[in-house]
């Protein structure tokens, strides 16, 4: 049973791994993008099309969706969820929530990047690479995928990512609409999050293993 535990912590330890690098030069190269003006065609495109597509109804439904993932909001749920099903995990996950958050606010304080004022239809304070809608919903989302995947089975950790994915994608569909964000905003988000759970996973995974390894050991001693 301790070899499989360790196969298994080994696993999803690599898995963080490849993840968190993925994730993290794909930020790095975005940003590289961003400071370069590269993506400001693409991000106008975006902008010009998403106007063309604006109703007084689509407005509302992404009003509401914005909103009820906003930072705030999913901070709650974190906060609920955690103290709900995450047991052991506790302070884990409220560092990892804590610290995204955290590291989003200086995220923007180093890129200093405007908001594009001149589509937005809400009124937002503060710089805007990278999205803090997106990079705190990702954190949330994710770390409860992580926290019930091992309980759904692997067709039920499937469909969750589903939803998931869906959520995260509305939140991000509703900043650009919305005027609030670039479109590279807040695929930056989704980015940095991924890359912030994956290295905190990654970190518990291999305290897991030692804490793990130390009570086998001390077990086989016993005997």
């Amino acid at each position: 049973m301790a070899q499989r535990v360790g196969r298994l912590t080994v696993a999803g330890g690599k898995a963080d791994l490849v993840v968190c690098v993925a994730c993290g030069l794909g930020f790095a190269l975005l940003a590289a993008l961003v400071g370069t003006g590269m993506t400001a065609r693409l991000d106008e495109a975006a902008f010009v099309l998403s106007s063309s597509a604006r109703a007084p109804w689509l407005t509302h439904v992404l009003l509401l969706a914005t909103n009820a993932l906003g930072p705030l909001a999913m901070v709650a749920v974190a906060v609920v969820a955690t103290l709900a099903l995450a047991r052991g995990h506790v302070l884990l996950n409220l560092v990892t929530v804590g610290g995204a958050c955290a590291l989003n606010v200086v995220l923007k304080a180093a890129f200093c990047r405007p908001r594009p004022e001149a589509f937005a239809l809400v009124a937002e304070k503060g710089f805007s690479f990278p999205s803090g809608h997106a990079m705190v919903c990702t954190a949330v989302l994710a770390l409860l995928w992580l926290e019930l995947r091992p309980r759904l089975g692997e067709r039920g950790g499937r469909a969750l990512a589903a939803v998931c994915a869906c959520l995260v994608a509305l939140v991000c569909v509703s900043r650009v609409y919305l005027g609030a964000h670039y479109p590279s905003d807040v695929v930056a988000g989704v980015l940095a999050a991924l890359a912030w759970v994956a290295l905190m996973h990654r970190l518990a995974s291999r305290a897991g293993g030692v804490a793990q390894h130390a009570w086998c050991r001390r077990t086989a001693d016993a005997r």
